[in-house]
């Protein structure tokens, strides 16, 4: 377990981040999670090389911009003013506290290869294409008192990286995510999306990962929240998806504790209505991530598949997402 990450940026830097910068931070981002940001420092050095007034002013705008998020989540910003003390300062200010980072979590706890950690993938995904972490095209999420009677209504609940948000993001047509966004996205909650298709207004709600970045209990009472308020205004569900990662190969104990809290939460009595769905079949190894589905579907989804679930795979194109909901 770590005490603290501290995370050093030169005042003197008076330009906005490159898109190299951009995305080491981004990195940064996706191996802490936004769990460990309370324990997070993010220091400006060279104070005493800088002109103070546009040291000043890049300082404002790096606390309104690339850094707001993670300030906004509890890391604390501080100036190294170049002493022994107030390095010291600094550093003892982080407390006795220590917690695991998420890259941690996701090789040990989840059994993942580093290949397939959100930090790696976001390391060779690089900057985002309009190189601001805080642009975000994508459309306005739909209250629940804006909902109706009428609307099909899918629930998307996995792990963290398993593809909830970008499954979403197919079938509207919606850019996708950040890192970052997606890190922020993942410690806001319950989203819903409306998308019109066929006549019908399909809502798509999105949930937060069941095991890295907050308590299960935290996230488990945000989706029963959601549900709970909607049934009470006579929404109901017309299906849900369960997402998986085909590339994460063993069953760890806490994947299998996720599964056992999602079948909780719906009830083998609509396991008819639920769909088991695994992605990312093209970065994987064909006759592995055959083997492995097997082993789902043998195992810890057996009794979901026996009570009329259904598992889908083919996650690659337009066709087998839409197929999903049919």
């Amino acid at each position: 377990m770590l005490a603290g990450i501290i995370y050093t940026y030169p005042i003197i830097d008076a330009h906005l981040l490159s898109a190299a910068e951009l995305a080491t931070l981004q990195t940064f981002t996706a191996a802490c999670g936004y769990e460990m940001a309370d324990q997070v420092r993010l220091v400006t050095t060279m104070w005493d090389k800088a002109n103070g007034d546009c040291a000043k002013d890049t300082e404002d705008r790096i606390k309104a911009g690339v850094w707001k998020l993670l300030l906004d989540s509890g890391s604390r910003y501080e100036r190294f003013n170049n002493t022994q003390e107030s390095a010291w300062e600094i550093v003892l200010g982080l407390g006795d506290s220590r917690k695991a980072l998420l890259l941690q979590r996701e090789l040990v706890d989840i059994g993942r290869e580093l290949t397939q950690t959100i930090a790696s993938r976001q390391l060779f995904q690089g900057a985002t294409q309009d190189k601001s972490l805080l642009s975000n095209n994508r459309q306005p999420t739909i209250q629940i008192s804006e909902l109706s009677p009428t609307d099909v209504v899918i629930l998307v609940l996995g792990t963290t990286g398993s593809g909830t948000t970008n499954f979403i993001d197919k079938l509207t047509g919606m850019p996708p995510e950040s890192a970052m966004q997606s890190l922020r996205s993942c410690s806001m909650g319950v989203r819903a999306y409306a998308y019109n298709r066929g006549g019908k207004r399909f809502i798509f709600v999105d949930t937060p990962g069941f095991d890295s970045l907050q308590s299960r209990d935290v996230i488990l009472r945000k989706v029963t929240y959601w549900l709970e308020i909607s049934y009470r205004g006579s929404i109901r569900l017309t299906g849900i998806i369960y997402i998986r990662r085909i590339t994460d190969t063993s069953i760890p104990d806490m994947e299998l504790s996720i599964f056992q809290t999602f079948t909780s939460l719906c009830g083998e009595e609509v396991a008819d209505r639920v769909r088991l769905v695994t992605t990312m079949w093209d970065e994987a190894d064909t006759e592995t991530a055959k083997n492995t589905e097997e082993i789902l579907k043998a195992g810890p989804w057996k009794s979901f598949l026996d009570a009329g679930g259904l598992v889908m795979n083919d996650f690659t194109t337009l066709k087998g997402l839409r197929g999903t909901l049919c």
